[in-house]
């Protein structure tokens, strides 16, 4: 019985071994870091990570919403919506930071959008307010 049991939990190591792997990759834990330490508090965060508005401290566009959250955060849902939707950024906005993480060559975005560039070159943080250009650009040190 015990041999089948120690058989078993070899059998299903990579199960197992799944449940330990980072959620988040490093690459989005540094843009996460840069974020947090660079922007406004008020910026909001275009990137599906589930951890996104958690691990920048800033609002995220998919954000949940708990009852606990202050007032001031909700305006961000329709804000993100209309935008999502139009695929612009709305006058809403104003001056408010609109921050999306590229995933991909950041050779290919514009220098005036360009925020933070991963030394890989793979993950950018992209300005989309035109009204908060030019940017300054950051580097992972």
């Amino acid at each position: 019985m015990v041999g089948l049991i120690v058989a078993s939990f070899g059998w299903n190591l990579t199960t197992y071994a799944k449940a330990y792997e980072p959620v988040v990759p490093q690459e989005k834990l540094a843009a996460f870091g840069w974020i947090r330490e660079h922007t406004e508090p008020d910026a909001i965060v275009f990137d599906a990570t589930f951890a996104a508005s958690y691990l920048s401290r800033r609002a995220s566009s998919h954000m949940p919403y708990p009852a606990s959250e202050s007032v001031r955060t909700v305006t961000v849902r329709p804000l993100v919506a209309e935008m999502m939707k139009s695929g612009k950024p709305p006058a809403a906005a104003g001056q408010r930071r609109l921050i999306h993480l590229y995933a991909g060559d950041a050779s290919k975005i514009s220098a005036s959008q360009l925020l933070w560039v991963h030394p890989s070159g793979t993950l950018a943080a992209v300005e989309l307010n035109p009204l908060r250009r030019p940017a300054t650009l950051g580097r992972q040190p």
